[in-house]
């Protein structure tokens, strides 16, 4: 990286897909490793928390009880109390790798107690609300969140105890919320003008709802191992603090190719921002892009080598890495184009799209009401989607006489025949 510059390799991850793809499953999976090494640790560190906590309580009530004498204020007892403050032990955490659900206030402890790391992982999009104010009257709390993307200090004010300092907070952020929570996203005050939303990497997944084939593929036990086996070697890569109580992180640098390849892409991102090109529109997304795909190689190194040993990111672990950020592209446009966009839009694309994947030339209006009534409820709402169908030339309605009474009829486009929406 160039002198001075550095990134560490937590992510903010988004990848939005409608409920009922098993969700919940597929994290759960990935979870497992975290959950076994937790129940581990804690039944490791449980009775020596214990032991500590009894041994403190002993010493406290020694104390209490010196505290009561008559002579307290004397130096001997004090030198006496001091002797017992000082051997009080230090109670160890038990270690939480994860959490779903949590004030920022919360979570602001939870990383103090963690070596101030932590992340949030769950199935669907509720932490969203957390930060646009679900627990805080609608005032938005993004501080330490945004903070916590960098590595930056922050300090935490709490209402009922002493504010939390954080010297390097990093927090890793994985959800997977429906499509419709992206929308309006943007409106949240904060979200986008103070960058919280250039910091996701986001993934706008197809489902595969009404095409499933009920022919499950598991994945193979081997890859599980495999996978559980790289989580546990590199939860327990050594970590060490400074002088100052700050953690030592192991820093990797690039190998001389991978650091011209780095580069190169980073002059193509640095064009596609001019107005006109893709990135003109998000910038806040496309400046921090590069230094995302420096994240994700970092990553990929260390899960294929040990980085306590080998710290040179290869050329090949940059080759995959800028890969995949090119592939994220175009998901951030898709996922930015949903927060943008409204419901009537949505509900157009919606429409469009069942009907070409259905072959339809023309249509009732009643049928389409039929198909879509879970979403529109009366005729009258839909009356605003088949607008805008119409005045962007998509369809256009004919009155015609059936049976004797009048019906709307939809007459697709006949460009529209095979375009897949």
């Amino acid at each position: 990286m160039d002198s001075g510059y550095t990134e560490p390799l937590n992510l903010f991850i988004a990848a939005a897909l409608e409920s009922g793809n098993r969700k919940t499953a597929v994290l759960t999976a990935a979870r497992e490793p975290l959950v076994d090494f937790e129940r581990e640790e804690r039944e490791r560190l449980g009775p020596e928390q214990k032991s500590a906590l009894s041994a403190n309580k002993t010493t406290v009530a020694a104390i209490e009880r010196l505290r009561k004498q008559a002579g307290a204020a004397e130096p001997e007892v004090q030198a006496q109390l001091q002797q017992l403050e000082d051997s009080m032990i230090a109670v160890p955490d038990l270690p939480q790798l994860w959490t779903a659900d949590c004030t920022p206030e919360a979570l602001a402890v939870m990383m103090s107690k963690q070596g101030e790391r932590m992340a949030i992982l769950s199935d669907e999009g509720g932490y969203f609300d957390i930060l646009a104010g679900r627990y805080s009257n609608g005032i938005p709390n993004l501080d330490l969140v945004l903070q916590a993307h960098a590595g930056s200090s922050v300090r935490v004010n709490r209402k009922s105890s002493e504010p939390v300092f954080l010297q390097r907070p990093l927090l890793t952020i994985g959800l997977s919320p429906q499509p419709a929570v992206l929308s309006g996203l943007v409106e949240t005050p904060g979200f986008y003008g103070r960058g919280l939303l250039a910091r996701f990497f986001f993934a706008v997944l197809e489902s595969n709802l009404g095409y499933r084939k009920g022919e499950p593929h598991p994945v193979p036990s081997g890859v599980r191992q495999d996978y559980a086996a790289c989580i546990r070697r590199l939860l327990k890569l050594p970590t060490g603090v400074d002088s100052a109580g700050r953690s030592i992180p192991i820093r990797l640098t690039f190998a001389p190719s991978a650091y011209d390849s780095w580069r190169d892409f980073q002059r193509r991102v640095e064009v596609e921002l001019r107005e006109g090109n893709r990135l003109g529109g998000l910038k806040d997304f496309g400046g921090k892009l590069p230094g995302g795909a420096a994240r994700i190689a970092g990553i990929l190194h260390a899960v294929d080598t040990n980085p306590e040993k080998d710290m040179v990111i290869t050329q090949q672990a940059m080759d995959r890495a800028l890969t995949l950020a090119s592939i994220l592209i175009p998901h951030a446009l898709a996922a930015f184009g949903l927060m943008h966009s409204d419901g009537v839009a949505n509900n157009a694309r919606r429409i469009l799209k069942w009907a070409i994947e259905k072959g339809l030339t023309e249509v009732p209006v009643r049928d389409v009401f039929c198909a879509f009534q879970s979403t529109f409820k009366r005729m009258e709402n839909l009356d605003p989607v088949l607008l805008l169908l119409k005045k962007h030339c998509y369809i256009c309605i004919e009155e015609r006489l059936t049976g004797g009474r009048s019906s709307d009829i939809c007459m697709m486009n006949p460009k529209l025949l095979g375009v897949v929406v």
